[in-house]
């Protein structure tokens, strides 16, 4: 992806003990039908979640290829940055009227994002039919229109 005046690639990693302690935890799915669901549910009624946003910076086009994914970047070259950290607070993680509101009624690409951080390479470019096809499915399937968010975030208490 663009970052800024700089091509970059990024991770996001789990930067808090309670969350890293679940990893390698299995979810019983068997059980229910929502048993992922469930399980974030149970996780942020106690706890909240941070993770640290990393950037690795393109320093050599012929080593580090934006167009050959299969190639992956030397890590002494370009060691992972921490750029930012994700603080998600404990809160009720579902609700029917979120999931109509949100999942719905809004589209996730990364082509909405600003110029400086557009999608770069055949990957992003081929993923980009992918969402727009889901948009447009989703628009027909639900039998409504979907709009990007504008201010903050719904909050459910």
């Amino acid at each position: 992806m663009r970052f800024g005046q700089y091509i970059a690639k990024f991770s996001l990693a789990t930067a808090c003990a309670p969350l890293a302690a679940l990893k390698g935890v299995g979810v019983p799915i068997a059980q229910s039908p929502n048993a992922l669901r469930e399980r974030v549910q149970e996780y942020f009624n106690s706890d909240q979640a941070v993770w640290e946003l990393r950037a690795r910076l393109c320093r050599d086009l012929n080593r580090m290829p934006v167009e050959d994914s299969s190639i992956v970047w030397p890590e002494p070259i370009s060691p992972h940055r921490p750029i930012a950290r994700v603080v998600v607070p404990r809160q009720i993680a579902w609700s029917d009227a979120r999931a109509r509101e949100i999942e719905d009624g809004t589209s996730f690409s990364p082509w909405h994002g600003i110029e400086d951080h557009r999608p770069l390479g055949s990957i992003m470019r081929a993923r980009k039919g992918a969402y727009d096809a889901s948009i447009r499915f989703r628009t027909e399937h639900n039998a409504r229109s979907i709009a990007e968010p504008k201010g903050a975030p719904v909050v459910l208490s």
